[in-house]
C-alpha cells in the first residue's frame, strides 16, 4: 500500500488561515465545508495540535476512518456529550488491528485514545434504523424562505 501524501499547500494555507471552506472532490482534501460545523472544527483543531506535537497526519486512503496519524489509521469523534460511537465497520477495525486511535475533540480539548485501551473497555452498542426518503411519502412538505 503506498503512503498517502501530506497535506497540500493549500490545505496548509487554509488551516494557517482559519478557513476551512475546503476545496474540490480530491480524496487527499480534508472534506470540510464550514467553520461552524463540529466535525469540521474538530478537525481542523485536530490537524492543528497534531502538527503542533510534530505528528504526521494525512488524510485516510480509506473512506470508514479520517485520518492517518503516524502511519496508522485513526478516527476523529467531534463530540460535546461524554460519550462516541463507531459504526460497525469502525469497530470491525478496531477489533481487528486497523483501526489503531480514536481522537475526541470537545470544545478545544483534544483526547486520543489508543486500540489496547478501546479494545478493553466495554462498548454498550446500540442499533440505529435508517429511513430512506426516496422510499417515504411525507406528510407534508414545506419550503422556508428568509428564515436564517
Amino acid at each position: 500500500m503506498t503512503e498517502p501524501r501530506p497535506l497540500c499547500k493549500k490545505c496548509e494555507d487554509m488551516i494557517a488561515e482559519d478557513d476551512l471552506t475546503w476545496v474540490g472532490n480530491d480524496p487527499f482534501h480534508l472534506s470540510c465545508v464550514t467553520t461552524v460545523d463540529l466535525e469540521k472544527r474538530g478537525m481542523k483543531i485536530l490537524v492543528a495540535f497534531l502538527s503542533e506535537q510534530g505528528r504526521k497526519c494525512t488524510p485516510s486512503n480509506v473512506k470508514r476512518y479520517d485520518l492517518k496519524v503516524d502511519g496508522k489509521y485513526a478516527e476523529l469523534k467531534a463530540t460535546t456529550q461524554s460519550f462516541f460511537g463507531l459504526s460497525e465497520s469502525q469497530y470491525q477495525g478496531l477489533k481487528s488491528g486497523e483501526l489503531q486511535t480514536v481522537f475526541i475533540v470537545n470544545g478545544d480539548e483534544v483526547t486520543e485514545y489508543d486500540r489496547a485501551d478501546l479494545i478493553e473497555a466495554v462498548p454498550k452498542p446500540e442499533t440505529t434504523y435508517y429511513f430512506y426518503r426516496s422510499g417515504l411519502t411525507p406528510t407534508a412538505s414545506h419550503t422556508c424562505n428568509g428564515f436564517l
